[in-house]
């Protein structure tokens, strides 16, 4: 038996590397050193060349015939065996073709898996599924070294790996490159690293591997600076106080806000709120949510893998129903049955902190399970990262349990929003912090009386994306409700619930506006005004019958809708919620109540307002020179953001601003009943606007006042809706 397999190894070599069985011609001396290393080099174990990576894996030569990086740059690695568990490794070179990684793991040939890119020159993660082609093992240091040939990359993720290679590939040989990346080193591990240690932030994340512990975390919100000395307080004073930081701390009274929300609701409900929290840390939102009045209303199950982390929860909880367990939690199968014996289901499920740190086919997964466990109409909160701007410091300095580099994974909003749509769930807010850095998602387990339709318009070749809710009954519907979001906002930043309409047999449309969120092309105020009529006429034209439309409108939203419906005898009835007048008006109440230095922030790229949006912000004036053509409108030529809204043109917003009509010169022509909601303070247009709007209406009219105190109405839309969905059901009789 040992000569047969001594004779197939043999077969195989020669099949394998195109060698002769014995007397090998050696022409050259690269001849020599090759026969000589694969004749020398031997494996104990089984006698296999191990440093001959094509007779491991039966492949092929490694040709180079792209560029390569060669630099270490950290990723992540998840097999479909073993859905459940993901590896982090260090690559040693990437091409557009592939990467190597060296481990002491040991993976299995040719298979398949998903692989995560993430060095902390790019903040988004590169997503690829790619093939392990070959492997080598190094007697000296133990250690595997792997080729991965891509299988499946996107357009978007090669462009961004060939932009990665090519910045590097640029002074990666230079004298200057290798002198830069010397006192790199020097500053991180020489200067900043002794530094940082003396701080209770830089001991946990740099020698404690708890920079994305709940422990960490948990002192960021507390803002109480502790270190070794005067100087180590104050370095965890000037930690506490950057901008990522700032944005840790509101992302957390984020979702403390939400939070209180789904508990008030639940007891004027008279329903227990019971609430799973997943990678939960020491849940200082919870805490802070839960008062005396409240304690008896709810019961939390907290779940994170750290061990310190769970006891120091239950030390904090002081005598909440807050339950903290040490627990994987996408094994989440296991905690279903458990819950199903003991009938104990959640209705609140709050995802903080966790998605940063696993790749998309894992956090996709985890949402469904979510979804199907949660109850109908059960309410799911997320956070999300958009962007960190001290990603390298902390790449390069901060690690996590286990030794591994804490890179945390950015991904656009969007991305995270349809993940949530095709789980099954109706998104009903996002929120963002001032500096840019996180989202919170609030989203709902569609109710069973309602059922979710997707829809996409074509109109003058780019796409508007939005929902239809319809009852899930078999009784006709009434009514179709239209709702029209403001400028800058998308329809899920408002706290909108579909189902008190479909309550009334009522269909619910909700859209982006051309250039918002998930819609593509550019917004101007005249192809807003006819994408609503187009809106209409499809909705029309697929029931085939005439069914009452309602406009339910925020904002500049509500100037939209208004200018649309005039002469429309589909439309009965709008809601009209904090009605922009005209956009020119609403530019200069911004200077009137100072609101133009405020709204700065909705503009920033990169951190940064543009100058000529800065201009127009700064000196009302200016709109008057380019009215007059004093001023290029060419100049406006540029790419800029406000808010959920991106064009490539600001021309387009300041022609608005310049030339918007006024809702006030049509009002005689507006004949459909309305019903207006105003707040007592406005950054955004003046007070006395919707009272004006009121008093030159015709026919059937309810103003309401809602007391609010900014522009967006944000803690009323409860009230809003419930007073919207009665004054249509009156219309409809």
């Amino acid at each position: 038996m040992g000569i047969f397999s001594k004779t197939l190894d043999l077969i195989t070599n020669h099949a394998t590397n195109k060698l002769p069985i014995s007397n090998p011609v050696v022409t050259d001396n690269t001849d020599r050193r090759r026969l000589n290393r694969r004749s020398n080099i031997r494996s104990s174990k089984d006698n296999l060349r191990v440093m001959d990576r094509r007779l491991w894996a039966d492949a092929g030569s490694d040709r180079r015939t792209a560029p390569r990086f060669l630099g270490s740059f950290p990723l992540l690695l998840s097999f479909e065996t073993d859905f459940y568990k993901e590896y982090r490794e260090v690559g040693v070179e990437v091409c557009s073709h592939g990467f190597r990684i060296r481990t002491k793991t040991e993976y299995p040939i040719r298979a398949d898996c998903n692989v995560c890119i993430y060095p902390p020159e790019i903040f988004l993660p590169i997503q690829i599924v790619a093939q392990i082609k070959w492997r080598k093992l190094d007697p000296k240091t133990k250690t595997y070294l792997y080729g991965f040939n891509f299988k499946d990359i996107t357009p978007e993720a090669m462009a961004t790996l060939n932009t990665f290679i090519d910045s590097n590939l640029k002074d990666q040989n230079k004298f200057r490159f290798r002198i830069i990346s010397y006192w790199k080193i020097i500053f991180y591990q020489r200067f900043l690293k002794p530094l940082l240690i003396r701080s209770n932030i830089g001991r946990q994340g740099i020698l404690n591997g708890k920079a994305d512990s709940g422990l960490t975390f948990d002192h960021i919100y507390s803002k109480q600076a502790q270190g070794s000395g005067l100087l180590g307080r104050f370095v965890d004073w000037a930690l506490l106080n950057l901008p990522a930081a700032k944005a840790s701390r509101y992302r957390k009274d984020l979702i403390t806000e939400a939070v209180k929300y789904q508990i008030s609701k639940g007891i004027k409900e008279g329903q227990l709120t019971r609430i799973l929290d997943l990678g939960s840390g020491m849940a200082r939102y919870l805490i802070e949510s839960i008062g005396p009045e409240e304690i008896s209303h709810v019961q939390a199950l907290c779940l994170d893998q750290d061990a310190e982390v769970v006891q120091n929860g239950k030390k904090v909880s002081g005598g909440r129903q807050i339950r903290f367990m040490k627990f994987n939690i996408f094994r989440m199968t296991r905690l279903k049955i458990l819950s199903e014996k003991s009938g104990w289901r959640p209705n609140m499920v709050i995802v903080s902190g966790l998605i940063y740190y696993f790749s998309d086919d894992k956090i996709r997964h985890l949402l469904n399970q979510i979804h199907e466990w949660l109850e109908p109409g059960g309410t799911l909160i997320v956070t999300n990262m958009i962007k960190n701007p001290n990603k390298k410091l902390i790449g390069h300095l901060f690690i996590i349990q286990g030794g591994d580099q804490w890179i945390p994974l950015g991904r656009p909003p969007d991305v995270v929003r349809t993940w949530l749509i095709e789980s099954g769930f109706s998104i009903t807010k996002i929120a963002e912090d001032p500096w840019g850095m996180y989202n919170v998602f609030s989203a709902q387990k569609t109710d069973e009386s309602t059922r979710t339709t997707p829809f996409e318009l074509l109109r003058d070749g780019q796409l508007i994306r939005g929902k239809l809710v319809f009852p899930n009954s078999n009784r006709p519907i009434k009514g179709l409700v239209l709702f029209v979001h403001g400028l800058g906002y998308s329809f899920s930043s408002y706290r909108l619930d579909p189902a008190l309409f479909c309550g009334s047999d009522m269909a619910v449309c909700l859209y982006n506006m051309r250039g918002h969120s998930t819609s593509d092309g550019e917004w101007s105020l005249e192809n807003s005004i006819e994408d609503v009529k187009k809106i209409i006429d499809t909705f029309y034209s697929r029931r085939g019958k005439s069914v009452p439309v309602f406009l339910f409108a925020h904002s500049v939203g509500a100037l939209v809708a208004l200018l649309a419906a005039i002469g429309d005898h589909r439309v009965y009835g709008a809601s009209i919620v904090s009605i922009v007048n005209s956009v020119t008006d609403s530019y200069l109440h911004w200077h009137k109540s100072d609101y133009h230095e405020a709204v700065k922030e909705f503009f920033r790229i990169d951190g940064k307002v543009p100058p000529l949006i800065e201009a127009f912000l700064d000196d009302s004036k200016i709109m008057e020179a380019y009215k007059n053509n004093a001023r290029s409108w060419l100049d406006l030529e540029f790419p800029y953001r406000y808010g959920l809204m991106r064009s490539t043109s600001f021309a387009n917003l300041a022609k608005a601003i310049c030339y918007s009509p006024d809702i006030f010169d049509h009002v005689d022509k507006i004949r459909f009943p309305a019903i207006l909601f105003s707040g007592s303070i406005d950054e955004t247009v003046s007070e006395s606007t919707t009272e004006r709007l009121f008093n030159g209406l015709k026919g059937k009219k309810q103003l309401v006042k809602t007391g609010a105190q900014k522009h967006f109405q944000i803690d009323q839309w409860d009230s809003i809706q419930a007073e919207t969905v009665k004054f249509f059901r009156e219309l409809l009789k």
